[in-house]
């Protein structure tokens, strides 16, 4: 193997290589070729491409593929031979790669956001990143890199030493126990077979641990796939017990996605492959024995809507808990034997409806062969080495070691490649994978027998192209490794006698869910139940554990009231406190209006005075610039012209003084009325007024006869003096 990571690069390179066309080995030994120059930096001789394949990525194909498949891409230009026969990449196909690497990096970039996004949510307090980093090297690579090598092994015929990897549940481990399930979940969503990117990204890193070991196919191996891939091929698979529980849905268990990803793909196999589903004998016996057994053990079970609803959360699995499902969907109660009834009296139709078929053989030989009960004895004592819970019974280890043997004796004396096996056992039981690769190793034989689900499913890309539909139920058949935990019979047997005394009780329906969920949860009911000998101490256990969760509803309401008593005098003296503020508000804000309107009044006050200083001040400056000053200068100078004037004519001193005087009046008044009028402060005042009125009189009196009377005296005056 590899180790538990691949760079990137090379998952970029091999991811697109297509397994339903043939020659698909050559394809990604020309990657890994390509892969090798690559990220050596350099050119390579042949040898030093062999020598990196090697040491680099565990990959050792003989020499004579290598050289052919080099000669290949020499001759399509993706290498060129330099004079000193190193190798080296083309400036295209180098563009190619970069673009391809690019893509990759996109890919695992968006996987990266999905998946801290999911454990930013659920975990804030964790490092995200190393926590990416953590589930990728520690839980992904080693899953998807053991799922790659067990394909390996089917398709090669050569068995594997794979170290044990570690499970989801243990990687959980690793965490706070505070928030583990909130780990599981987010990572449990992450895995999700719709998410393109998520979906891509395991992908591509499956097919390459699956190439990189597939380029270690052996010329014999690689002639038998090529026969095979263009040939037909047939798969009569025997169905084991807990795989038909999950094509019938009759229990809720993480297989269930593997087998229905299973059947869905086997339909869609048409004209170079079939695939047949069977069932053994032994194993309708084992079927019905199961369901009987879960039968008789639910038969006293009567779930109220509120009884089932309160069983969902109360940690129950398989078939108990689909059968809680189901009487909470049916939203009464329902009866084991109206349940189970169809699947012990016409399971033939049953399976048949799900594309299962009997293969009748008799069997009656094989409960009696000596190799057969050799085995079983093997097997009974491999088990007493576990817990006395989780020992297989006799009937199971017949089951198992019968079918096993009917399976193998159906096959070929010598089988070299899958395709020449035909028949197969498909199983989700570890155990019964186990004991196959023990008598495998014993028979020095390299094809297995028994094979999960999810190996299979990746087997047939062989012959199914890669579609979306395809590539989802792949990753759904990955989220098996993830869905899986512990079954605890002795924690559910306790769940369902307490549910089957809660179910006797009158008024059960009055009870909620609540109530009813405490009391499945109650360790201390649990402790003392394993000690109950028959049903009515069983009641009289629940009874008490239900007088005693009444207590601690009772004590939690007399809580309550105390607490609301207390909030109520709380909220009253809050009440009081809030009315003092509030009035004591109001008063500082009355103080604060009136301290207001004061300021206000006093601002008012002086701004009167200053406005009043202001227009006294403007007043006298233009009484000063505008009135005195241009009065004595008119004065001044008119007395001036008029004695002039006088001494020269005959008009008279006051006609004079007139004539001279009174367009300058009027003109300077025009003048004051014109600057003054633009200041309000000038425009009030008593002088503006009389001046202005001034100014109208004498626009009135002179400038009409008074101007005609004097133009008329002049021009007398100087028709005279000019005239002898």
């Amino acid at each position: 193997m590899t180790g538990t990571s691949i760079r990137p690069e090379l998952v970029s390179l091999v991811h697109h290589v297509e397994l339903n066309k043939a020659g698909w080995w050559d394809g990604a030994l020309r990657q890994l070729i390509l892969a090798a120059i690559w990220l050596s930096g350099n050119p390579l001789t042949p040898e030093s491409v062999t020598e990196t394949l090697r040491s680099g990525f565990s990959v050792s194909p003989e020499p004579t593929r290598i050289g052919a498949q080099i000669d290949r891409l020499c001759a399509s230009g993706t290498l060129l031979r330099m004079p000193s026969g190193e190798l080296k990449i083309s400036e295209q196909s180098l563009r190619e790669i970069e673009s391809r690497i690019k893509e990759s990096e996109s890919v695992e970039a968006e996987a990266k956001i999905a998946f801290t996004e999911l454990i930013g949510g659920a975990c804030p307090t964790l490092d995200k990143d190393r926590c990416w980093k953590d589930f990728n090297e520690q839980m992904l690579f080693p899953l998807v890199q053991e799922i790659g090598a067990r394909t390996y092994e089917l398709i090669s015929g050569s068995p594997m030493r794979l170290e044990r990897i570690s499970t989801f549940e243990a990687f959980v481990q690793h965490y706070p126990d505070t928030i583990q399930p909130a780990l599981r979940g987010a990572i449990i969503q992450f895995i999700n077979p719709k998410s393109l990117a998520v979906r891509s990204y395991i992908l591509r890193h499956l097919n390459a641990f699956f190439f990189l070991e597939a380029s270690n196919l052996t010329t014999q191996t690689l002639t038998v796939l090529n026969e095979s891939i263009v040939g037909n091929a047939s798969f009569n698979l025997f169905v084991d017990t807990n795989v038909l529980f999950s094509m019938l849905g009759l229990h809720e268990n993480p297989s269930n996605e593997a087998a229905e990803s299973l059947v869905d793909l086997l339909k869609k196999l048409t004209g170079k492959v079939t695939g047949k589903f069977y069932i053994f004998p032994l194993t309708v016996d084992e079927f019905k024995r199961v369901v009987r057994s879960h039968q008789e053990f639910l038969s006293d079970l009567r779930l109220e809507p509120n009884l089932a609803a309160a069983g969902l959360r109360s940690g129950l699995t398989g078939v108990t808990l689909k059968f809680v499902q189901e009487s909470n969907r049916a939203g009464r109660p329902i009866k084991a034997t109206d349940y189970f009834g169809p699947y012990l009296q016409d399971l033939l139709r049953v399976i048949r409806t799900k594309g299962v078929e009997l293969y009748n053989a008799k069997v009656d030989e094989y409960t009696m062969r000596q190799d057969v009960i050799d085995d079983i004895v093997l097997q009974q004592q491999h088990e007493l080495s576990r817990p006395v819970t989780k020992r297989k019974d006799y009937e199971r280890l017949l089951h198992d070691v019968c079918l096993w043997h009917f399976v193998n004796d159906k096959r070929r004396p010598r089988v070299e490649s899958p395709i020449e096996a035909q028949y197969w056992i498909v199983t989700v039981d570890y155990r019964f994978i186990g004991f196959d690769a023990y008598k495998r190793r014993a028979a020095q034989e390299s094809i297995p027998i028994c094979v999960h689900p999810t190996t299979l499913i990746q087997m047939l890309q062989l012959w199914l192209p890669r579609t979306p539909d395809f590539e989802e139920a792949i990753v759904r058949s990955l989220r098996f490794a993830f869905l899986f935990h512990e079954f605890d019979s002795t924690a559910e047997k306790v769940t369902i006698r307490i549910l089957e005394s809660l179910a006797r009780f009158e008024n059960v329906r009055d009870l909620d869910q609540g109530t009813v969920a405490s009391v499945l949860m109650s360790q201390a009911l649990r402790t003392r139940l394993a000690g109950a000998a028959n049903d009515d101490q069983d009641a009289a256990l629940v009874k008490e554990a239900l007088i005693e969760e009444h207590q601690k509803v009772l004590e939690k309401l007399q809580t309550s009231r105390l607490a609301e008593e207390r909030l109520v005098d709380q909220n009253r003296k809050q009440d009081v406190r809030i009315a003092e503020l509030e009035s004591l508000v109001s008063r500082r804000e009355r103080e604060h209006e009136e301290l207001r309107q004061s300021a206000s009044n006093d601002r008012r006050d002086w701004q009167g005075r200053l406005d009043k200083i202001e227009r006294d001040r403007q007043i006298n400056k233009f009484l000063v610039f505008w009135v005195c000053c241009p009065v004595a200068g008119i004065l001044g100078a008119g007395l001036c012209v008029v004695s002039f004037i006088h001494t020269l004519g005959h008009l008279g001193f006051w006609w004079s003084a007139v004539t001279l005087w009174s367009f300058p009046l009027i003109v300077w008044l025009y003048l004051v009325d014109r600057h003054g009028s633009k200041n309000a402060f000038i425009t009030d005042s008593r002088t503006f007024r009389l001046l202005s009125t001034l100014k109208n009189w004498l626009f009135t009196l002179f400038l009409g006869p008074v101007a005609g009377r004097l133009l008329y005296e002049v021009l007398s005056k100087l028709f005279k003096h000019v005239t002898p």
